[in-house]
């Protein structure tokens, strides 16, 4: 699930990108809810997106 919003989230985005800083409160504001990276098994989010090196690149 994690995966397609994120996907969602940048295909809006220009050269879809965002900035690190910035990923969690676009999250919030585009989907209503907070990203919790503790639901995915995850301490940090630059972890998180790491595991998804096919999806992002950070």
């Amino acid at each position: 699930i994690f995966e397609q919003d994120v996907i969602d989230m940048l295909r809006i985005l220009p050269d879809f990108s965002i900035p690190f800083q910035k990923f969690i409160p676009s999250y919030h504001h585009h989907f209503g809810y907070q990203c919790k990276v503790q639901t995915y098994g995850f301490s940090r989010l630059i972890d998180l997106l790491e595991e998804l090196s096919h999806v992002v690149k950070v």
